[in-house]
């Protein structure tokens, strides 16, 4: 085939700017990339005796966490990787107890991403692939409601879709369409969608699929002082809901730190969900909590309330302020307290304990009542200097217990929880 002069020209040119394009793209990719380096170490000890199958009753793991997170730098001032690999290898598990989820099964795992993130201006960011959704792990700038899910495992949560964030100012607009999701208690990637339940006339229970994609819109204000969030979700067939959370800070004349904040959730299933539910089609939960902080000391009292209990997972209804490492604070109508506070007793040490106590039903039949109530003794070090610098652990000690009456006779199931943590981060690159 012959070309003339001018098609020679342009092809030629062609070929000469991609040979150079390509290593250009390739320097940008690396020019100002990061690699860093979590290392986890977990171990958990309990028993739950109302937990069964994978959650219990009885827990135990140790394990190792290597959690690697690659970002590149930009190509055109717009487009970078990013990639991870979170591998988290069995220390040690007993074989004849669960271990809830910090393992596959008893099974060490593997879980790589990977993402394509475009930053076309403070107004538009746009992530396409498998990101994370993990606020205390970094993977998020804010807490934001019903798209954070922040893993108490030693894998951060992820998603797979894309999620957009813009900036305007004092307003900040985010939205999300995801369909598979893995980490905190997905240990591998999972067919499309949430699963949900189905029951049998036996009462036995189904756990299905759903393949429908979760979509969320919302937005967030701030200030010095104040925060306030609300989202709005959707997924066919399985719920609508409205969530929002917001606080607001001050310090008073003697220097002294006050914050108060809230959260409040409102879902309604829908579709083959609600079809499936027994008893209620929507359930709410609302929450307060205010921290104090004066000179070494820290206090801290809260407040929750949760409706009805439903049968599906998909509406997480565990989101009041009160916490207790072992009783759950979301059964149905059920309200809880708590008080506590941490106390800085050296410059790395912190000491806290934290009280709860619960009361509500353990289902919408209403035929057993719980009355709940929980210690937890917390020890928290960071190590301040030498090789291991930044080396953060603690260790959680609790105590529980519940009355759950049922046609008059009381029965007491005792609780007791172990849970260590030591984290330690490492710039590769």
């Amino acid at each position: 085939m012959n070309l003339c002069p001018t098609t020679r020209t342009i092809i030629t040119a062609a070929i000469m700017s991609g040979s150079v394009a390509l290593p250009t793209a390739t320097a940008a990719l690396l020019d100002d990339a990061s690699l860093n380096l979590q290392l986890r170490n977990e171990y958990r000890n309990a028993d739950r005796p109302s937990a069964s199958g994978d959650y219990g009753p009885k827990i135990d793991a140790w394990v190792q966490g290597f959690l690697f997170d690659f970002e590149s730098g930009q190509v055109a001032d717009t487009v970078s990787l990013n990639a991870g690999l979170y591998h988290v290898e069995k220390l040690l598990a007993n074989p004849n107890r669960s271990t809830r989820f910090y393992l596959d099964g008893h099974d060490s795992i593997s879980i790589p991403y990977a993402n394509l993130a475009f930053d076309f201006s403070e107004k538009a960011h746009i992530t396409i692939g498998q990101f994370g959704t993990d606020y205390y792990y970094g993977s998020l700038d804010y807490l934001l409601p019903l798209v954070d899910e922040s893993s108490a495992r030693t894998v951060p949560t992820l998603r797979q879709g894309a999620f957009y964030e813009g900036r305007f100012n004092q307003f900040y607009l985010y939205g999300l369409y995801s369909t598979r999701a893995a980490g905190g208690y997905d240990t591998q990637w999972t067919d499309e969608g949430r699963t949900y339940f189905t029951f049998n006339e036996d009462g036995s229970m189904n756990i299905l699929i759903d393949e429908s994609p979760f979509y969320a819109i919302g937005g967030l204000w701030e200030n010095d002082q104040s925060q306030i969030s609300l989202t709005l979700s959707y997924q066919e067939d399985v719920a609508n809901q409205v969530m929002s959370r917001g606080s607001h800070s001050w310090l008073n004349e003697d220097n002294a730190y006050f914050k108060l904040e809230y959260v409040g959730l409102y879902a309604k299933t829908t579709g083959d969900t609600k079809a499936n539910e027994r008893f209620h089609d929507d359930s709410y939960g609302i929450s307060g909590q205010l921290t104090y902080n004066k000179d070494k000391a820290t206090f801290l009292a809260s407040i929750g309330y949760v409706g009805n209990k439903l049968d599906s997972p998909e509406v997480d209804t565990d989101i009041v302020f009160p916490f207790d490492q072992s009783i759950d604070r979301n059964g149905h109508h059920m309200t809880s307290w708590q008080m506590g506070g941490f106390y800085q007793a050296l410059e790395n040490i912190n000491l806290g304990l934290a009280l709860v106590v619960t009361d509500g039903y353990s289902d919408a039949t209403k035929n057993e009542t719980i009355e709940g109530v929980g210690a937890n003794l917390i020890l928290m070090h960071t190590t301040q200097a030498g090789p291991l610098k930044g080396l953060r652990s603690s260790i959680i000690l609790n105590k529980a217990n519940e009355y759950r009456e049922r046609n008059s006779v009381t029965e007491t199931l005792k609780y007791y929880d172990i849970k260590f943590t030591g984290h330690y981060d490492i710039q590769l690159l």
